[in-house]
């Protein structure tokens, strides 16, 4: 019971840790919903639930990353694109002055 409870513990501590560590590296994306501390006397349904919620909650939180980090692209990508546009515009008018 205690090695399940020190499991636990470890567990809950890695995901706050790794939720912070993702917040201060992407500070726009929203904050998952917070999970309670799991109590001593948890049956194994609750812990299966809790499992599987903090699974669904990671997935989501993956998803969003990915979104952000598409929409990132595209719009670096859409940046770049005009950035060149705009350097051949100048490269062609500077070389028709000339």
């Amino acid at each position: 019971m205690a090695h399940k409870l020190l499991v636990t513990f470890l567990v809950f501590f890695l995901l706050v840790a790794s939720r912070a560590l993702i917040q201060a590296q992407n500070p726009g994306l929203p904050s998952p919903p917070q999970v309670p501390v799991p109590s001593d006397q948890t049956t194994p349904a609750e812990d299966e639930a809790r499992s599987k919620l903090e699974r669904d909650m990671a997935k989501k939180a993956n998803q969003e990353r990915q979104l952000a980090l598409k929409r990132d692209t595209e719009k670096l990508l859409k940046l770049s694109t005009e950035l060149k546009d705009y350097v051949g515009k100048l490269k062609s008018s500077s070389a028709a002055g000339v």
